[in-house]
């Protein structure tokens, strides 16, 4: 939005087409993005243009939408705006000859100003405007001219005082403020006055401002004629025409050689006269000439728009008769596509139902397989849960018999040694309990991993002391393989593992036999893993157990997929791990949990 402004500040002067076309691509921008002051960046630059082409009306309506987008904007930049856009709204008044309107716009483009801290530059532009508007109410005359004259000078003094502090930057402003006054001194035939300010003009132009210098020449070629020195009037004048006609001032001409045939009369040069008045009547004519052909270009333009506007209401009638045709035809076919459309719909009601009934049918087909599934998997947990329950019941039903008859027999000693045994069966009992209970848990969603570090060093030590006792008891050797690292961690949840651990070991002490041995080992893994391994001396895995880790192991008379080891790959998963079966290569199995190392 920014640079289509710029883009259109910078062909205002050099192709004003241009300019409003980048002017209205920004203005569009600005309504899309809410950016009220390049929306009112936009509207300054049309206000401009078409303040440009005379075309007021047209201006005033963008520079008073502008004032209503930033009624109620406190950015600096948007006070700025609406003191621009009253300055201009003042200039409008002040070409239609609306004194009162230019001066009360002047006087509230002057009041916000005072609202925030101006920029000198606002300040200046609004007194010169000011100031040149009262002037030109000077030059038309009339009962008020006096007063105009005072205000104007009053303006023009506070100009200068303005610009005085950057003489080279403001300098075009300081040549007009003196120009003005030295002219209002020589209206009211001060010439003392009129004089000072001259001559301060006169080091105030720049060199090389030829129209500034034509019209310093001529305010003292008047001032001369003021004092009846004729022969300084006629050479400065001469000097002024000079200038005049090098930039093309017609009026500043005329007026020149209207003076300059006076002070030839009055130096008795009659001809000289004679032609001076010649070519001011000449350029007189030339200048009504020109005004009357902008006149009669005005007129041409606002007929060729009337015409064109003719023309968009023929075009609009055409169109507005097409648009009734067309929408007659509109409900003739609305009419044929309501009847089309029942009959669709009655199709589409018989497809619709016909489609739920088809989605019915294919949604209790896939209820009775889910149930079915859930049905076979009910089944093999019950099965799991018998077969888990079947050996520690037995166990407490053959201890029952033994205590019934080593207390017949009164044998004391062998009823001492029934203690472990009984602790025993009672630790395999607890041992299928939490996994229920654990199973339980995991199948409601209740079970959550909650990773944590976890020492491995004393998470082997405690599993192996678990089952101390019934190793032991059943004549098996259980160890420690390796001893790992004091700082090596497990970043996992503790329950979790220990509940892997005891199942792993509890079914490798099951399959063992007498004299074997079962270790318990951890090392490091590849992606940041450590692997914990269970290995044991028993008969390992067949063929289509090791495809099916949940299987039982044949020929043991133990189901090692019990719901222990079901429950342990649920609970790997869980922790993003993996728990894996294997044969050993001189012999029995090897159960690997592999889980996430502790980075910290």
């Amino acid at each position: 939005m920014t640079a289509l402004n710029g883009l259109a500040f910078q062909n205002i002067d050099t192709d004003p087409a241009a300019a409003k076309c980048w002017a209205r691509e920004g203005l569009s921008a600005a309504r899309r993005g809410s950016y009220r002051v390049g929306e009112a960046n936009s509207l300054r630059v049309l206000g401009i243009l078409a303040m440009t082409d005379d075309k007021h009306a047209e201006a005033t309506g963008y520079f008073r939408q502008g004032l209503r987008l930033l009624a109620n904007d406190t950015l600096t930049r948007a006070f700025q705006l609406r003191c621009s856009f009253l300055k201009y709204l003042g200039d409008i008044a002040h070409e239609q000859l609306d004194t009162t309107v230019a001066r009360r716009y002047y006087e509230e483009a002057h009041t916000v100003l005072l609202e925030r801290r101006p920029r000198l530059a606002d300040l200046i532009g609004l007194e010169a405007s000011w100031a040149g508007h009262l002037w030109e109410r000077v030059d038309m005359g009339g009962p008020d001219t006096a007063r105009y004259l005072r205000q104007s000078r009053a303006h023009s003094r506070r100009l200068i005082a303005l610009a005085k502090d950057e003489p080279e930057y403001n300098a075009s402003f300081l040549v007009y403020a003196h120009r003005l006054l030295a002219q209002s001194y020589l209206r009211q035939r001060q010439p003392d006055s009129a004089r000072f300010y001259l001559q301060r003009l006169q080091t105030l132009i720049p060199e090389g401002d030829v129209n500034s210098q034509g019209d310093a020449w001529h305010l003292q070629a008047q001032l001369a004629a003021q004092e009846q020195r004729w022969p300084q009037a006629a050479a400065l004048l001469r000097k002024a025409l000079g200038s005049y006609r090098s930039s093309g001032k017609l009026k500043e001409q005329m007026d020149a050689l209207t003076l300059l045939a006076r002070a030839q009369a009055q130096l008795g040069d009659g001809p000289g006269a004679y032609t001076s008045q010649l070519a001011a009547y000449r350029l007189n004519n030339s200048i009504r000439a020109e005004e009357r052909r902008s006149e009669l270009a005005k007129v041409r333009a606002s007929f060729e728009a009337e015409r064109r506007e003719a023309r968009i209401r023929e075009l609009t009638s055409e169109r507005n008769g097409q648009l009734a045709e067309a929408a007659r035809r509109r409900r003739e076919l609305w009419t044929l596509g309501a009847v089309l459309l029942v009959v669709l719909a009655g199709l589409a009601t018989t497809a619709v139902l016909a489609l739920r009934l088809r989605r019915s049918r294919a949604a209790l087909a896939a209820q009775n397989e889910e149930l079915a599934q859930t049905r076979a998997t009910q089944d093999r947990l019950y099965a799991l849960v018998a077969h888990d329950l079947r050996s520690p019941v037995a166990a407490f039903q053959g201890l029952a018999d033994l205590l019934t008859l080593y207390v017949s027999r009164q044998d004391t000693a062998r009823l001492a040694g029934l203690g472990s045994r009984v602790q025993q069966a009672a630790e395999q009992l607890r041992g299928l309990l939490d996994n229920l209970l654990s199973w339980a848990l995991q199948q409601r969603g209740e079970l959550r991993a909650t990773p944590a570090a976890v020492p491995v060093a004393p998470l082997l030590t405690d599993t192996l002391a678990l089952y101390q006792a019934a190793a032991e008891a059943a004549g098996v050797t259980l160890q420690q393989a390796g001893i790992p690292a004091a700082d090596l961690h497990l970043w996992a949840d503790p329950h979790m593992t220990r509940t892997i651990l005891r199942n792993l070991v509890g079914n490798a002490l099951k399959v063992t036999p007498s004299g074997g041995s079962v270790s318990l080992g951890a090392c490091p893994a590849p992606g940041g893993q450590l692997t914990l391994t269970v290995r044991d001396t028993g008969p390992g895995f067949g063929p289509d157990q090791l495809l099916r880790p949940a299987a039982p192991r044949t020929g043991t008379g133990l189901d090692r997929a019990g719901l222990g080891l079901r429950l342990s790959l649920d609970f790997a998963k869980a922790q993003g791990g993996q728990l894996a079966l294997r044969n050993a290569a001189d012999g029995g199995a090897v159960a690997e949990l592999s889980l996430p190392l502790c980075q910290e």
